[in-house]
């Protein structure tokens, strides 16, 4: 290859003339520099071998290569074509300078730069692998693939082709074949973290978990400060639900590689995210709490994250902060239709009616097809007293599929109606298509006793205190019914469990108190029903039971005004 007007053919050539400690030491020093990356020191060194042989192109392409790792782009190009002006029949330089143009975005350089290099010298693989990566760049796969296989072809054991057009294959979504470019350029060079990589992509999209897995920590054992190496592999922990070592890869990849803070940030809030909502699922508030103030504080607009941290919030009953998230999930994601359902239930606890029912009717327009809101609003018209419009808003939530939650408060509501046959058919349909649950059971035998169908009441009863051996309104409904069969003795030890259970309700006080007035014991009738009136002073019943113990007491005038009492509240 000639070099210059001299005819120096190369370094050696130019030691002869100039002396062994002039240009070759300058330029292996300037080498070994720049292998340290240290690159000014590379550049003085061959600044001093150029001044002793300024006709020596090697050493105007070797401070091109300083100036590029400065990322001096312009010298870098001036350097090269100082090389091309001295040997312009030189396809290497050209195939450099394309490769410089390229990372300068010049595309058209870069192609004219290629296609002289392969016209120069038609059998150079680096030159048609550099020219495929050009058509990659613009996604000209057809012409790319062309010339990775002329690349391949010139030099079989080229690994980058191989990897390169297993790139491609992958795009393409065969992978199959970039698999099988992959698979063979670790074969000739099993130390290629980028072809692990790579592969390990190819296993995770084909959702082979355990070969990617193998592939990533393959690579990262070659490249352990490589923070994309991680994130990737945080990717496969997360399809296989292993949101703990998820989050940890996730926090190393934010260590090391802080020039995409921002997508490992997002990624680590969704991963909170979703670790706080297993701990949701889970019962475990506190600890989703906690996921979800990480999630946050990396996304501080994740309307979802805030969205689920409030309804932790509500199931702990901090009802105040769970409000505070809703509002903020709203105001983030203003099309998000979650959060409006949930503040409405939140309203609706709350006894702000109207609020909710509004809350309500956003989140279904915004997404029409959540059966659940329907049932909710229904619930929202019927504390207002709309029992027709509840029924519509049941009846469109079995329409939807969401049958046994719906017929369940459908049968609540025609309870409110005092329709009990109808309200016993929807609990036994809730029954049949759902998992019963000790409400359904007691609200169901409450029906049946209306309807004075004791046994079945009771049978009722029954299962639901074998659900739930804490319910008091079943343990109380019970009583009833075996006071209605005459049975004041097991009436009288359901009552005293409903007492146990719930010693602020007023109704077990005023049953048992019946109870004893029935079997003559006044003085704890009145006990009882005294305790009742203290607890709940707005119902009748009470003040016109006490009244007859006591006008069987001989106390006249209190019986009187317990009965003009009930009279005023009746």
């Amino acid at each position: 290859m000639v070099m210059g007007d001299r005819h120096i053919r190369d370094l050696r050539s130019a030691v002869e003339l100039i002396g062994p400690r002039t240009v070759s030491v300058r330029n292996d020093k300037g080498n070994e520099y720049l292998e340290k990356g240290k690159f000014d020191r590379a550049l003085d060194e061959y600044n001093e071998a150029i001044a002793l042989a300024p006709d020596v192109p090697d050493l105007y392409a070797n401070r091109g290569r300083a100036h590029l790792a400065k990322g001096h782009i312009e010298r870098a190009l001036l350097d090269y074509e100082k090389a091309i002006s001295i040997t312009p029949q030189s396809s290497d330089y050209y195939c450099n300078r394309g490769a410089i143009r390229r990372q300068a975005g010049d595309h058209a350089g870069a192609m004219t730069d290629y296609n002289e290099a392969i016209r120069l010298d038609p059998a150079s693989s680096v030159a048609y692998f550099n020219r495929a990566n050009a058509y990659a760049d613009k996604e000209q796969d057809d012409l790319a693939l062309v010339d990775y296989h002329k690349a391949i072809e010139l030099n079989p054991g080229f690994a980058g082709a191989y990897v390169n057009r297993g790139v491609l294959y992958r795009i393409d979504e065969d992978y199959d074949s970039a698999l099988g470019d992959l698979d063979e350029a670790l074969r000739l060079d099993p130390s290629s973290a980028i072809a692990l990589s790579i592969r390990g992509d190819i296993h995770f999209r084909m959702a082979n978990y355990d070969l990617a897995l193998a592939d990533y920590n393959r690579a990262i054992q070659l490249e352990p400060r490589n923070g994309r190496l991680y994130s990737d592999r945080s990717l496969v922990y997360d399809r296989k639900n292993e949101v703990d070592r998820t989050i940890r890869d996730l926090n190393t990849a934010l260590k090391l590689d802080r020039s995409d803070t921002d997508r490992y940030r997002s990624l680590l809030a969704q991963a909170h995210r979703r670790r706080g909502h297993r701990h949701l699922m889970s019962g475990k508030f506190s600890r989703a709490i906690r996921d979800y103030d990480t999630a946050v504080k990396h996304d501080p607009n994740y309307a979802m994250a805030y969205h689920e941290r409030g309804y932790s919030y509500f199931r702990l009953e901090n009802s105040a902060r769970a409000m505070r998230d809703y509002n903020k999930a709203i105001r983030f994601d203003p099309d998000f239709s979650k959060p409006y359902h949930t503040r409405g239930l939140l309203y609706l606890l709350d006894g702000k009616i109207s609020r909710a029912i509004a809350d309500f009717d956003e989140a279904i327009r915004l997404d029409p097809n959540v059966p659940e809101t329907y049932v909710d609003r229904g619930l929202a018209y019927q504390e207002k007293g709309d029992l027709d419009r509840a029924m519509q808003e049941y009846d469109r939530a079995i329409e939807m599929k969401l049958l046994d939650r719906a017929y369940f408060v459908r049968g609540c509501a025609y309870m409110r109606k005092k329709e009990f046959a109808r309200a016993i058919s929807d609990f036994g349909k809730a029954l049949e298509l759902g998992r019963g649950f000790s409400d359904l059971y007691a609200s169901r035998g409450y029906a049946y006793s209306q309807l004075e169908d004791q046994d079945q009441a009771i049978a009722d009863f029954d299962e639901a205190i074998r659900l739930d051996p804490k319910n008091a309104q079943a343990y109380n409904s019970r009583g009833v019914s075996h006071f209605y069969r005459d049975d004041f003795e097991t009436a009288m030890m359901d009552f005293d469990k409903a007492v146990r259970l719930d010693p602020r309700n007023s109704i077990p006080y005023a049953n048992r108190g019946e109870t004893h007035l029935r079997q003559g014991d006044y003085r704890r009738a009145i006990t009882d029903l005294s305790k009742a009136i203290r607890l709940d002073p707005t119902k009748a019943e009470p003040y016109k039971l006490r009244g007859e113990a006591y006008l069987e007491t001989g106390q006249s005038g209190k019986a009187e005004n317990d009965f003009a009492q009930a009279d005023h509240l009746s």
